[in-house]
């Protein structure tokens, strides 16, 4: 087979709807969510603009002895300081095929936890709960500003996107200090043909907002637009897929193209894989 073959590219949306589905999983290799809110505006800022964000590795589990001997875990669908930034395991033992992320899970994790999760950290000068706790941790979601593009001539960024709760969104719009609308809103309009969405829904969206017949409605509709295609129309996410069930193969395979990052060693990986393995036997 001619290598090209294995090269896969699909939507966002289709890639969140592959961790709903448990399609996309991931191995013991990987290691513990780590990016922070900065990191994950950045990732959307590069993908509004169209910046590729690298290739995937993804390995294409189809072997009953790989599912029932190794361990694998869901991706983190909202993160939360201490008490929700461990990946759950989860039995593949009589699973159907899946794919199991091999390199992408920063980058997948923070698309899914724009779009559709939440952040959170906890305030400062709060004591730690022993339990998790909105007043302590509030969730914030991924919001961008709708009134126009980033003025600050130091950033890269051309979009403002920021993570609040939904009052603070709420209460910056009330006062047209910003408009901010919830990047994951547009997954409500994924079974809308793009011209619908044009004619239709963007000039809803900017009645919403008080925007229709202002300086800033070309801008907000050009936003709206953008989100739409790279979110839910153009195949953004790229990945290599591994179809060998030789978890050795797979191994080396990811340590000669994982460039980016903390170097990772064969015996690192093992070792992961067998630390995933006791726990799981206890």
């Amino acid at each position: 087979m001619n290598i090209t073959e294995n090269y896969r590219s699909i939507t966002i949306r289709k890639a969140l709807e592959n961790i709903d589905s448990r399609n996309f999983l991931l191995p013991a290799i990987q290691r513990k969510f780590v990016w922070g809110k900065d990191q994950i505006e950045d990732l959307f800022d590069s993908l509004l603009q169209e910046y590729p964000i690298n290739t995937m590795m993804v390995w294409d589990v189809t072997s009953p002895e790989v599912k029932r001997d190794f361990q694998f875990y869901e991706f983190l669908k909202r993160y939360c300081e201490f008490f929700k930034d461990e990946n759950e395991k989860i039995s593949t033992v009589g699973f159907p095929d899946f794919g199991a992320v091999i390199d992408g899970q920063q980058r997948l994790t923070s698309i899914y936890i724009g779009l559709k999760g939440s952040y959170a950290l906890k305030k400062k000068h709060k004591r730690w709960p022993k339990s998790e706790n909105e007043e302590v941790f509030p969730r914030e979601k991924l919001y961008i500003d709708l009134t126009g593009p980033n003025i600050d001539e130091n950033s890269p960024r051309r979009y403002v996107l920021s993570f609040l709760t939904d009052e603070a969104a709420k209460a910056d719009n009330d006062s047209k200090k910003h408009c901010w609308f919830l990047l994951g809103e547009i997954l409500a309009y994924a079974h809308r043909p793009l011209n619908a969405f044009l004619v239709t829904d963007v000039s809803s969206i900017l009645c919403r907002f008080g925007l229709l017949g202002t300086p800033s409605a070309t801008f907000a509709s050009e936003t709206l637009c953008q989100i739409y295609r790279i979110v839910l129309e153009i195949p953004t996410i790229h990945y290599y897929i591994e179809g060998d069930q030789d978890m050795d193969r797979v191994l080396t395979v990811f340590v000669r193209t994982n460039n980016g990052g903390t170097k990772l060693s064969m015996s690192s990986l093992l070792m992961s894989v067998a630390i995933a393995k006791w726990n799981d036997e206890e």
